[in-house]
């Protein structure tokens, strides 16, 4: 084959699927900001064909033909702010055992009157239910050990046309025979119910799920993890709410820390979606869709993200939701597969316009648990998968006013050149009253309050008692694999997106790698280096456990090629702009090495002005990140619990505790999820 690709790091790209370049229009182009491309030629894309890797061809002639230059989309004319929220039904378990029962099924949803119903997924309560789509928000307790029991009874796939069979961990069977797996996001799950890639079961199987429950008050969700086909399960609507409460965070009405509960306590689950005229959805189609000659393990369907066009909450398109004058307590979920969120409440005139009158969001949470205290924002940024608890004050406001949640983060984040959504819901403000409540002054450190956060140090920091200190450091770096000119296929679109230069899985046996990979041992505190080489954010997420934010430095950048001057000198031995004199490594073709290189180059050479503290949203625990381009970010990551001294929000990992020690094999990823299916994944084994 004389086909070339090469690793790329470019935000100067407009990265746009068939579908997407049908529907913008050349104002609705925006151009990327700092510019991070520089071509680095390797090898061609090696052969895969074996046993558990077919032939591209024969893969995808096992699928409905796609037709790559059909119209998809945009969503045909709606009513905007005239349909109510819905509100999920709710699973009480907070001191019950009694096991919770779902269905992965098929149904219809109808996400607006202006439309026909749409073909989805969800997580059914019954056999018999209809309109499926997302899942029922489930309560539980701390200390309370919940049972999910979860079984699939999937058919044809509702998306099957845009199943990538070129894509590692895609089965020929999931067009109408489609895989399932729960994971619960920023649990701190046993590795056999952590809903891994690859722990996948068959349409007529059944899995139980044990969760010890040993974390602090939070905000989790959950959602399908099904290897190489998340991106289609979660869109379809495989994903769902569960909130974790204790004894401060009750969820009654007496709770300590005094929070909005019952009808005000409120589940948002954020999506974009774009719909064709019947009302189906329009997925985007890849670039390389349809193209002949493409080497073994090239993309077909497979596109670099999906952004859709209009907003749903909750599964609703824009809606409007009548609220009482008091305080409310929403519960915001990013379940987008791509898009970033900036945010704001802004106030609605005669003409139904957005002012510039904001209502501040005051968060009291993220997604590990409760902040110190309420951090009062005028933008709310959300990544794909971060959750961020938030109280609003409704109580002084004039009745009859609206109120409006607007968006201006570009797609893709931050660069731009994607369809781009400016509004997501609508609040109208009635004339009743709602229970007396206030924002409270405090979270934490209180009494009837949980602790005080731990004091996030850096390393070379002097150690503090009970503080949250790493004792080593691990670099981790974020890369692509594009087309270069002369390939059949477009030049500069992503073929795929990486975890350190490698694949999720080995080539040949398609098992995940089991050398080369992250190994933290357990009840050991490290920091994590992400060092992000690509154009674009990517919200990174680790599988166990919650970890803290300690800061963010920029890299500097090459003059010459635009490129961080950590991968041409570090990582880019074989491209064009290497520097021969500086580069210690390189970065070898994966698929022909599995190396990396591994571990990855320290990234201290290449920094460039001070370092950048946390914001107030993001100073709780987290298990989400947002690596933004060009920058290292740096998080505390502990690998054990509280029992071994380390502060972390849990309590297990000790041989006498509740709960057994989580040790063994789990996965690290971007969850842009069409990222993670192709193959910015890796394993991370705690040991």
């Amino acid at each position: 084959m004389n086909k070339r690709t090469d690793h790329r790091s470019g935000s100067g790209r407009q990265r746009m699927s068939a579908r997407n370049r049908h529907i913008l229009t050349g104002a609705a182009v925006v151009a990327a900001a700092a510019t991070l491309s520089s071509a680095i030629a390797v090898p061609a894309l090696a052969k895969m064909a074996n046993a558990g890797h077919m032939h591209l061809a024969a893969r995808i002639a096992a699928l409905t033909t796609v037709d790559c230059d059909s119209l998809l989309g945009p969503t045909p004319a709606h009513s905007s702010f005239t349909q109510p929220l819905v509100i999920p039904p709710k699973v009480d378990r907070r001191s019950s055992s009694t096991a919770v029962n779902l269905i992965i099924k098929a149904g219809k949803h109808s996400f607006s009157p202006s439309l026909p119903a749409t073909d989805t997924l969800g997580y059914a309560l019954s056999s018999g239910a209809t309109d499926v789509y997302l899942g029922p928000t489930i309560e539980t307790r701390k200390g309370q050990p919940l049972k999910l029991t979860v079984a699939n009874a999937l058919g044809a796939h509702p998306l099957a046309n845009f199943i990538d069979q070129a894509v590692m961990g895609t089965q020929v069977t999931d067009a109408d025979a489609p895989r399932g797996t729960v994971h619960l996001h920023g649990a701190h799950s046993e590795p056999q119910f952590d809903g891994l890639p690859q722990s996948t079961f068959t349409p007529g199987q059944a899995f139980t799920y044990l969760y010890g429950n040993d974390q602090d008050a939070t905000g989790l969700w959950y959602h399908d993890h099904s290897w190489g086909i998340t991106r289609l399960q979660v869109t379809a609507g495989l994903a769902g709410q569960l909130w974790l409460r204790d004894q401060y965070d009750t969820g009654s009405v007496d709770n300590p820390l005094r929070l909005p509960v019952g009808d005000f306590e409120v589940p948002l689950t954020i999506q974009d979606r774009t719909f064709n005229a019947n009302g189906s959805f329009a997925y985007p189609i890849g670039p390389h869709c349809g193209l002949n000659g493409l080497p073994d393990g090239h993309p077909n369907q497979w596109s670099p993200e999906s952004f859709g066009d209009v907003a749903t909450v909750n599964g609703v398109i824009e809606p409007n939701m009548k609220v009482v004058r008091t305080v409310y307590r929403f519960r915001m979920l990013n379940g987008s597969n791509a898009r970033f969120y900036n945010m704001r409440l802004a106030r609605i005139d005669a003409a139904g316009n957005p002012t510039l009158e904001t209502l501040p969001l005051n968060q009291i949470g993220s997604d590990g648990g409760l902040l110190n205290a309420p951090a009062p924002l005028t933008t709310l940024r959300m990544a794909p998968a971060e959750r961020a608890d938030v109280l609003i004050d409704f109580s002084t406001l004039p009745v009859g006013s609206q109120w409006r949640l607007v968006n201006d983060a570009l797609a893709p984040y931050p660069g731009g050149g994607d369809v781009d959504i400016t509004q997501i819901m609508q609040f109208t403000v009635g004339k009743g009253t709602g229970p007396a409540a206030s924002v409270p002054a405090t979270l934490r450190g209180g009494s009837g309050q949980p602790k005080l956060l731990p004091t996030a140090l850096v390393p070379s920091a002097p150690a503090q008692p009970g503080a949250l200190k790493a004792t080593s450091t691990r670099t981790v770096f974020l890369n692509e694999i594009v087309n270069d000119v002369g390939t059949v296929a477009p030049p500069d679109e992503p073929v795929h997106v990486m975890m350190g230069n490698q694949f999720y899985a080995d080539d040949v046996t398609m098992t995940p790698r089991a050398t080369k990979v992250e190994a933290p041992a357990l009840n050991s505190v490290e920091e994590w280096v992400i060092v992000n080489t690509t154009g674009d954010a990517h919200p990174i997420h680790l599988h166990m456990t919650q970890f803290r934010l300690l800061n963010r430095q920029n890299l500097a950048i090459d003059p010459k090629s635009g490129e961080t001057r950590y991968l041409v000198d570090r990582l880019n031995c074989g491209g064009r702009d290497a520097d021969p004199t500086n580069c210690a490594q390189g970065l070898p073709f994966p698929t022909a090495t599995n190396q990396g290189p591994w571990p990855a180059p320290s990234a201290d050479a290449y920094l460039k002005g001070g370092v950048i503290l946390p914001t107030a949203s993001e100073a709780g625990w987290k298990d989400t990140i947002i690596a933004m381009p060009g920058t290292v970010t740096r998080i505390i990551v502990p690998f054990g619990g509280s029992a071994a001294g380390i502060p972390a929000p849990y309590v297990g990992d000790a041989k006498n505790a509740p709960v057994q020690r989580f040790t063994g094999n789990y996965v690290f990823h971007c969850h842009i999820l069409e990222h993670e299916d192709n193959d910015m994944m890796s394993p991370l084994v705690v040991r």
